[in-house]
């Protein structure tokens, strides 16, 4: 929309940049907020694959993984087997092996998107 200005009085050029600075407030008010959100989006995409990675991890010093048991997999888990251990739930641990290097890959892709589009 053009507003010819040249026949404007001087009160209706002030209400007109009054009006124009208010909208570009609002423009911007509405651009920082697009921007916030989106940056809590990234930040919770974040702390989500951290969570999952530590999950992975599992505690230190974590018993050895019962497949029995309730406590879920993870890697300290699986490496606080016993040779003998590992020799009888091999099928399992080579089954971990390649959950364990999908959900590395996949968060590891998870930070490197939100990362880039940064």
């Amino acid at each position: 929309m053009a507003v010819d200005i040249s026949n404007l009085t001087a009160e209706e050029l002030q209400a007109l940049a009054v009006a124009a600075q208010e909208r570009a407030q609002q423009l911007q008010a509405e651009k920082e907020h697009a921007l916030q959100q989106e940056e809590a989006a990234r930040d919770i995409r974040i702390a989500n694959s951290v969570q999952v990675l530590t999950n992975l991890i599992g505690p230190v010093n974590a018993p050895p993984y019962n497949p029995g048991g309730t406590e879920p997999p993870s890697i300290r888990g699986m490496l606080a087997y016993t040779p003998e251990q590992f020799a009888a739930y091999s099928g399992i641990a080579i089954q971990m092996l390649f959950q364990g290097l999908e959900v590395l890959s996949v968060t590891t892709r998870d930070i490197a998107e939100v990362l880039g589009e940064e």
